[in-house]
């Protein structure tokens, strides 16, 4: 059994003057490192544990990798450190703070300066865990197809490793852990930089759990993909993405706070960031091939040209949120979207300007218990507090269930239903009013249900608001308040309400039962 290389190496690569105890000066790649063994025929330097080594040189080019500490048994590393403050290391030069077979733990990699087109690694496992391993970027360009992982397992677990960047610009994706059998508990911290590749703070083919990114600064591009935890083969559960601050112009793509093929559990999105711009597939508190639940997007600022959802599953999404501020909304808004059941899922909105549709929750099969509460903003989209579009079975199923709208002030110019059924029923869905302009620039509709099939048991409440206007050219738009509609006139519309107290203004409406 091999005896575990150093605990600690620093390299520092600096350009200018070389400050060594004898004075050297390189004119070859990969030559002779005071501290380090060289090994030709691997390729690769290996620090010799005889004590802490400082290597100074001239901006040299690497090619072989770099081992703070190795053992190719089965016993482990731990504490193997390389600090790197300058050189260039082309795309064989791979960098371990500890490399083993057993597990890795407590490994560093600590990077002042450089150029990188190779893979970093904090800590790398073979066929054992990876825990605790970290690695460290004040600055550097990092090119071409390199990785970075705070901690990799070949064929275990990453646990609480981590990434921690303060500058530098990254064209290749990051991993606070990466881990064949799941990650869990890892996190990447970016404070400033550029970036435009994938972001994870954990990933993993088993479960990913409580992994983690927080973003305070920086630079990113519209191809910057964040992921809080994504599971290939498991669930993702508990993992969360916070950016609070970034830099004018900067765009992001697709953010998932959990991404997984099993099960996507309280995991969540805060975007707190005002100059943020935001493009890409969609902003998903989780995503899951089976069922969404308890996911959530918190918003207090920027502007979206993506849609967002609290959760999404081809199964069920189920208690799902999303929570909004203020903000600019173009793009669609779901609580909760499923190709299964949707049920209570909640989109609340405290400010915004919003031009396109706000979902509650949206489902092929059935929504229940869905809902939008609107405090104030601006819409010009359609509201649904729960909505079945056509089902992929193309069956007679689809229901929109006891799903409501709760507005209390804002300016709206779009129709908005409690619940709305394209083929099926509408069931006591709702939509209550106590104040707000609703101005159409044409005629609008407000219908606590709306039915392909049968409308039973839905209400609208207002107690107060103005609803439609009579423009300078005396043209009237009006506004057409219905407890119930049945679209098909082979089904029936039973038992809706509409109920109007306070001080509302129905000048310009009509209203139905």
């Amino acid at each position: 059994m091999k005896k575990n290389l150093a605990k600690k190496v620093t390299l520092s690569i600096l350009a200018g003057a070389v400050l060594m105890s004898s004075s050297v000066v390189w004119a070859a790649d990969n030559p002779d490192i005071a501290g380090w063994n060289k090994d030709d025929t691997n390729q690769r330097y290996v620090w010799n544990d005889a004590s802490n080594g400082e290597v100074n040189g001239n901006g040299h080019n690497f090619t072989y990798e770099f081992y703070g500490a190795y053992d190719s048994s089965n016993t482990g590393v731990s504490g193997g450190k390389v600090a790197i403050s300058s050189g260039t290391f082309k795309d064989s030069a791979f960098i371990y703070g500890g490399y083993a077979y057993g597990a890795a733990t407590d490994n560093t990699v600590n990077i002042t300066d450089g150029s990188f087109e190779s893979g970093i690694y904090g800590g790398y496992s073979e066929e054992d865990t990876a825990n605790k391993n970290t690695v460290n970027i004040e600055d550097g360009t990092f090119k071409g197809d390199y990785k970075i992982y705070g901690g990799y397992a070949y064929d275990g677990v990453a646990t609480e490793n981590m990434v921690n960047i303060e500058d530098g610009t990254f064209n290749g994706n990051i991993y606070g852990g990466m881990g064949y059998s799941g990650a869990s508990e890892n996190t990447v911290n970016i404070e400033d930089g550029t970036f435009n590749g994938y972001i994870y703070g954990g990933k993993g083919y088993g479960a990913a759990t409580q992994n983690t990114v927080t973003i305070s600064g920086g630079t990113f591009e519209d191809s910057a993909v964040i992921y809080g935890g994504y599971s290939e083969d498991g669930a993702a559960s508990l993992n969360e993405i916070v950016i609070s601050e970034v830099d004018v112009g900067s765009t992001f793509g697709t953010i998932f706070g959990g991404y997984a093929s099993g099960n996507a559990n309280k995991n969540k999105v805060t975007l707190k960031a005002e100059n943020a711009v935001y493009y890409g597939e969609g902003i998903v508190g989780g995503y899951s091939s089976v069922a969404a639940t308890e996911n959530t997007v918190d918003i207090t600022n920027g502007t979206f040209n993506v849609d967002i959802y609290g959760g999404k599953g081809y199964g069920a999404a189920t208690d799902n949120t999303v929570n909004i501020t203020d903000g600019t909304f173009n793009r669609f808004i779901y609580g909760g979207y499923a190709y299964g059941a949707a049920i209570e899922n909640t989109v609340n909105i405290t400010l915004g300007d919003f031009e396109s549709e706000i979902y509650g929750g949206y489902s092929s099969v059935t929504a229940e218990g869905n809902e939008v509460n609107i405090t104030d903003g601006t819409f010009n989209g359609w509201i649904y507090g729960g909505r079945t579009g056509v089902s992929d079975n193309n069956n007679d199923t689809s229901e929109a269930i006891n799903n409501s709208v709760t507005i209390s002030n804002g300016n709206f110019s779009g129709n908005i239903y409690g619940g709305y059924s394209d083929k099926g029923d509408a069931t006591q869905n709702s939509v209550v009013i106590s104040g707000g302009t609703f101005k159409p620039g044409s005629n609008s509709f407000i219908y606590g249900g709306r039915a392909d099939k049968d409308a039973t048991g839905n209400s609208v409440t207002i107690s107060g608001g103005t609803f439609g206007e009579k423009n300078a050219s005396n043209q009237k738009s009006i506004v057409y308040i219905a407890g119930g509609y049945s679209y098909d006139n082979d089904s029936e519309s039973n038992n809706n309400t509409v109920s109007i107290s306070g001080d509302a203004n129905l000048a310009y409406a009509k209203l139905y039962g």
